[in-house]
């Protein structure tokens, strides 16, 4: 398993950016082995939020926001049980709300 850093761009507004970090396996694929498996923070407008990410089902982290405003938004990401590259599309789920974010980059740091 290798740590990696995954930066991600928002589709609909480039300038607002999301990276975290989870352990991927030699396929690329986050390793869920762990309670907490990666965490990370989300720019929106300028303001950045951390979070962490935990096994929510079999394709998608759930979020758990460091932000106690945040404290009963029940947001995904659908990042488990796929290869992730540059240039794949993560989607980020919140109260129904769909929005795309685009891989920009994945930096090995252990």
């Amino acid at each position: 398993m290798r740590k990696v850093k995954i930066i991600a761009v928002y589709t609909e507004h480039p300038t607002e950016t999301m990276w975290f970090i989870a352990s991927l396996n030699a396929n690329n694929v986050v390793n869920i082995d762990k309670d907490d498996i990666g965490y990370g923070s989300v720019d929106w407008s300028g303001t950045w939020y951390s979070f962490t990410l935990y096994e929510h089902d079999d394709y998608r982290a759930g979020i758990d926001w460091k932000d106690t405003s945040f404290i009963n938004s029940r947001a995904t990401l659908d990042i488990l049980g796929r290869r992730l590259a540059v240039g794949e599309i993560l989607r980020y789920n919140d109260a129904g709300e769909h929005f795309n974010y685009k891989i920009a980059s994945l930096e090995y740091i252990a």
